[in-house]
């Protein structure tokens, strides 16, 4: 836990050196910017649930095959691999002209690295997956560093060169097949364990489990971004730019779970296969998290501007100082909704795209009604956050029916 949220904490200073040194260098052009980097935080969220997917499929071939049995998995899993890079940038790169219109984004090819992006975090999330599969954690600490060292070190570069607005998205490729590359001395050289070297036949509910994990997370990555988009959609250029300025200090309390998520996914799903109660992981994570959470708002509220300057760099930005504690309070419950999701799926709990799909309408309805003001946008993510991680806390820390946890281990 201390390693990956050192790991953590550099990939979020990381971040939060990428958006400083583009909120400097572009301008007004930095808020088609922010909502690219919007979109693609919600695709991140599909890669989550493809990643928590291959997490939970490869536990079983890491715990008795080590290494050699996921790497024969992930070879026969290979030729459905590339179909479904083929489907989802086909079917990401079709929206987009849809999209782009919507957000008004003054430069087309935005998007369109957007999806090269999003399919270099695809192939990421299963290589993490795998690697977290073997609790290779130590290895995926320096996943995460690379990935942000590659995003900021390149980004500075283009922006210093003359590079505009797609420099940002030119770095965020860089930084997913960096992140990529890192994993792959997990699998080289994951630890050695006793049993065949192949994996075993194949499992049921593979498929169904990639559709819920992939809806239910992509359905999770809307409540984080839903926001940027409406407001990018409904206020002046200026407001927009502000808030996005903002939500960059108001969504470090969504990365602070992040750095959690690994270890809850690669600990529940190795507390399956033997046949543990994965509850104390879960109590363990969330304590750290909201301890960390509490110190993070106040340090916020009492030096807000300090934060926005931090963050952003200098510029005219007092109606986003004014916001940010604001907005951030918004974000805790948000991110206190995260671990509890994804705990209940790798316990392949169904209630988790119940709760992920009433959130994400709820939020949808109330922000359809009140989104006049940004006041309105930040009252509906608290109150749609605040409600509904209570709910997914209730129903991940209900105890299990012993048929119930042999299905989960059955299916893997």
């Amino acid at each position: 836990m201390a390693w990956l949220t050192a790991a953590t904490l550099l990939l979020n200073l990381a971040m939060v050196g990428f958006h400083r040194v583009m909120s400097e260098g572009l301008g007004l052009a930095y808020g088609d910017l922010a909502v690219v980097v919007g979109i693609l935080g919600l695709l991140v969220a599909v890669v989550n649930g493809v990643g928590t997917w291959a997490t939970r499929m490869l536990s079983f071939d890491a715990v008795h095959s080590g290494s050699r049995g996921v790497l024969a998995r992930l070879a026969s899993w290979a030729p459905r691999l590339l179909v479904l890079l083929a489907l989802a940038g086909a079917s990401v790169f079709a929206a987009g002209r849809w999209i782009g219109d919507w957000l008004r984004l003054s430069d087309p090819a935005l998007y369109d690295l957007a999806v090269v992006a999003f399919l270099a975090m695809l192939i990421g999330g299963v290589l993490r997956g795998a690697t977290q599969a073997l609790r290779r954690y130590d290895v995926l600490g320096w996943s995460l560093v690379a990935e942000g060292v590659g995003r900021l070190g390149l980004g500075f570069a283009l922006l210093a060169l003359g590079g505009d607005a797609t420099s940002g998205l030119w770095a965020w490729i860089a930084g997913a097949v960096a992140g990529a590359l890192a994993c792959l001395p997990a699998l080289a050289s994951g630890p050695a364990a006793e049993g065949a070297s192949v994996p075993l036949p194949a499992r049921e509910g593979g498929r169904a489990g990639l559709v819920l994990d992939t809806a239910c997370l992509a359905l999770f990555g809307l409540l984080g971004y839903l926001d940027l988009f409406v407001a990018k959609n409904t206020q002046s250029a200026d407001a927009a730019a502000l808030y996005a300025r903002a939500g960059i200090v108001a969504r470090c309390f969504l990365l602070v779970p992040v750095a959690f998520t690994p270890l809850v996914l690669g600990e529940t799903a190795a507390a399956c296969v033997a046949g543990l109660d994965p509850r104390p992981i879960l109590r363990r994570a969330m304590t750290v998290n909201a301890a960390i959470m509490l110190a993070g708002i106040v340090a916020v509220s009492i030096v807000p501007g300090f934060a926005v300057r931090a963050f952003c760099g200098p510029g005219p930005f007092e109606p986003a100082v004014a916001l940010a504690p604001w907005l951030s309070a918004a974000m805790i419950p948000l991110g206190s909704l995260m671990l509890p999701l994804y705990q209940m799926l790798v316990t392949r709990r169904r209630a988790a795209l119940g709760i992920a799909f009433g959130a994400a309408l709820s939020y949808g309805a109330a922000l359809a009604i009140f989104h006049d003001t940004v006041e309105q946008i930040v009252g509906c993510l608290a109150a749609t956050g605040g409600v509904w991680a209570v709910v997914a806390t209730v129903v991940a820390f209900r105890r299990t029916t012993p048929d119930s946890t042999a299905a989960t281990q059955a299916s893997g």
